[in-house]
């Protein structure tokens, strides 16, 4: 334990018992809920919401200092109103007044804190889910709105390096570095040599699909965390979605192919229907993409393989097709590289088995 390790554990003391403490606010709220990860402390105040990051620093994300937070504040809400609105609402002081801390005054500033508008979690789309309340005409309104995120995402030359096989390849062998302490609690050895195994196979043979999507413009400015619980649903009709949390402490998670993001919230949008509907409801049907979707930089169309696939993804509904299966199909599909569904949805494909096995690898209970 370091020095630095102890100031860090007292400030993050101070912020989580001062800041719980309605008196801490510039408005009248008679209860504060609080919400903490391994990187921020969120206080809930009535209809606001105080984002304040921890002094820590993982390699991947540096917090340490003061004015580093203070910046990494202002570029989560400049990053995040792409896709929301008027709900980042700006990054304000947290001051040291006699022998307390207070919200948005004046005196010596110890902290800062994104300020939002609160949003209804109900109304996220992991709790609609999970309460089936997701329409397929939902979805199709999200794939709009995702599309046209993606078709004015920045593009740059320097944003294209975050898809090469080789930074690819670095952020793999962190998850797996990282992972290690793990291997025989929450996955088996052969999961993690096959992880490391298939990525390393697959970024060495397709040299030639890396390179051609970063000629066609595919590898943008993205979200970087697009999962069912960052995307809020504020209408059904018309559709209206608030998209959160992009991620704004390191660019090479930030930016990358627009299929990462996507399979990223396909896998989830699966793993929560698999969670939903248990082993009963798995099964399989035909479901096929048709025509061109527009994620391309100016205009260009991104085409789902040949003008028609039929591939095999999984129903995970004891009721029969489920929409969200057939939206995350869709959604991949957009992408133009229709092997994808093989990672995400499963398929007989080489790169889908871990090497000298018969089948997937099953999840590991703990």
């Amino acid at each position: 334990m370091t020095v630095h390790d102890d100031l860090a554990r007292a400030h993050r003391a101070l912020i989580l018992s001062e800041l719980s403490r309605p008196e801490a606010y510039p408005f009248p709220v008679e209860r504060i809920d609080v919400e903490e990860t391994h990187i921020s402390l969120v206080f809930l105040a009535g209809e606001y919401v105080y984002k304040v990051k921890k002094p820590v620093n993982f390699g991947f994300l540096d917090f340490s200092t003061l004015e580093q937070r203070r910046f990494f504040c202002e570029q989560e809400v400049l990053l995040n109103q792409r896709l929301t609105d008027g709900v980042y609402l700006g990054v304000v002081p947290i001051a040291r007044i006699g022998s307390h801390l207070r919200v948005e005054a004046p005196g010596e500033v110890v902290e800062y804190a994104v300020k939002m508008r609160r949003l209804d979690f109900e109304q996220t789309l992991l709790r609609r889910l999970q309460r089936d309340a997701v329409s397929m005409e939902l979805l199709a309104a999200l794939a709009d709105r995702l599309a046209e995120f993606y078709r004015a995402a920045a593009r740059s030359p320097e944003i294209d390096r975050w898809g090469t096989p080789e930074a690819v390849w670095f952020n793999i062998r962190e998850n797996l570095d990282q992972t290690e302490p793990y291997i025989g609690v929450v996955l088996a050895p052969l999961q993690h040599r096959w992880i490391a195994s298939i990525s390393e196979r697959f970024l060495r043979e397709r040299l030639d699909l890396f390179q051609r999507r970063i000629a066609e413009g595919r590898i943008v400015e993205g979200h970087g965390d697009l999962h069912l619980a960052h995307i809020f649903v504020e209408s059904d009709s018309p559709p209206r979605f608030q998209i959160v949390d992009r991620i704004e402490f390191n660019p090479r998670l930030l930016c990358g192919d627009v299929a990462v993001d996507l399979a990223f919230l396909s896998q989830h949008f699966l793993y929560h229907v698999v969670i939903a509907a248990g082993d009963a409801g798995r099964g399989y049907y035909q479901v096929g993409v048709h025509g061109p979707l527009d994620l391309g930089p100016q205009g260009g169309n991104v085409v789902p393989g040949d003008a028609q696939h039929t591939w095999d993804a999984p129903v995970l509904s004891h009721q029969g097709c489920h929409p969200i299966s057939v939206a995350v199909v869709y959604l991949v599909g957009a992408l133009g590289a229709p092997r994808a569904h093989h990672f995400i949805a499963g398929g007989d494909d080489s790169y889908h088995r871990p090497p000298d096995d018969t089948g997937p690898v099953p999840p590991q209970r703990c």
